[in-house]
């Protein structure tokens, strides 16, 4: 499975409101990562073999049970968004 950032289709007519208050997957996410994994990781999201994250998730992945950490790549020095900064990191499952 993937984070997903999928617009507000399910809204019909929404006003701006509702499509400013609108806060799909991936603003869950990232708005409480430790508290998303414990709500839905084993529950309605299968515990993957691999997670890869940007390096900014390093230490809530090292905090993580059943995972280490087994490859990870150069992505960027800067980046505009500061969540993707520094490596991708890639997580297998113990």
């Amino acid at each position: 499975w993937f984070l997903t950032c999928e617009p507000p289709l399910h809204l019909n007519k929404p006003t701006l409101e509702e499509i400013k208050q609108y806060r799909d997957e991936s603003d869950q996410f990232y708005g409480a990562p430790e508290s998303f994994l414990q709500t839905h990781l084993g529950v309605d999201l299968p515990y993957p073999q691999h997670l890869v994250v940007f390096e900014p998730l390093e230490s809530l992945m090292n905090e993580l049970k059943g995972y280490h950490e087994c490859q990870r790549f150069f992505n960027s020095y800067f980046h505009w968004d500061s969540r993707r900064n520094g490596d991708v990191i890639v997580y297998c499952r113990d």
